[in-house]
């Protein structure tokens, strides 16, 4: 396993449809913070830095900075695009310490300045992973779910079609992402699902409604359900595919529907 670069306090770690997680915010207010033998600066103190932690190799990498401090009270959610969207926090914590108009008070964060909490706005950011960009630093094209069922369940089977080749999808995955923030999340989930291409009996066979379909232009998935409550508890999820460069494409939301096995009960 990989060191998280800077420890911090609070911090929201946040699951990526490509199985990674961000790890970003949180803060180290101690008076003895120190990075690498030396003072902490401000940047290292709030926790600007945003780190990328891959469970695959057990690396870390530190990606790019913010300018907007977010502590205990900072939040942290996966949105249907795929980018994390970062909010919340004191508005007096927004002060720079070493803002000169305000002196400084001691509270349950450490130093803060004291004064006009107006001057701390409080403002939503939202982070765009590394798999949203080509080396370049332009837009990875992204891999596109056409249709999707709205309900699933356990056990069995479904199928969703996406544009262009099944052979370009590397991974399946449900996610559920909730509000991360006083170093608590409940209920984040990653389900990676086994699928193959489902087959369509041949080159430009015609589909359900009538339109015909070349495998280059759409094809489509049969993914396997989970089984158990276990690996994905019922719920509202957002289906993602991944493909082999490990770019998502845009969620779909899906309920995956509670098992009812037996009577149900009847309250009157």
């Amino acid at each position: 396993m990989g060191n998280i670069l800077q420890p911090l306090a609070t911090t929201k770690a946040v699951l990526l449809p490509d199985g990674k997680v961000l790890i970003g915010q949180g803060v180290n207010r101690a008076a003895n913070c120190t990075v690498d033998g030396r003072p902490c600066t401000f940047e290292e103190r709030e926790g600007h830095a945003f780190q990328m932690f891959d469970p695959s190799t057990g690396a870390v990498k530190k990606l790019a900075k913010t300018t907007v401090s977010r502590g205990l009270h900072g939040t942290a959610t996966l949105l249907p695009n795929a980018t994390v969207f970062f909010a919340g926090e004191n508005r007096e914590a927004l002060v720079r310490p070493d803002d000169p108009s305000f002196p400084l008070m001691s509270s349950y964060a450490g130093l803060l300045p004291r004064g006009d909490p107006d001057q701390g706005v409080p403002v939503g950011q939202v982070f765009s992973p590394p798999y949203l960009f080509t080396a370049g630093g332009g837009s990875a094209r992204r891999p596109v779910i056409t249709e999707a069922p709205e309900e699933i369940s356990f056990r069995g089977h479904f199928d969703i079609e996406i544009a262009g080749r099944a052979d370009q999808i590397g991974s399946v995955v449900l996610l559920r992402s909730d509000h991360n923030t006083h170093s608590l999340t409940t209920g984040d989930r990653y389900v990676k699902l086994a699928f193959r291409e489902k087959d369509r009996g041949g080159r430009g066979e015609r589909g359900d409604k009538g339109d015909k379909r070349d495998r280059d232009d759409e094809s489509e998935l049969r993914v396997v359900a989970p089984k158990l409550p276990a690996q994905a508890v019922p719920g509202i999820y957002m289906l993602f595919v991944v493909d082999r460069n490990g770019v998502p494409s845009v969620g779909k939301k899906v309920v995956l529907k509670p098992e009812t096995r037996g009577p149900s009960l009847e309250f009157k």
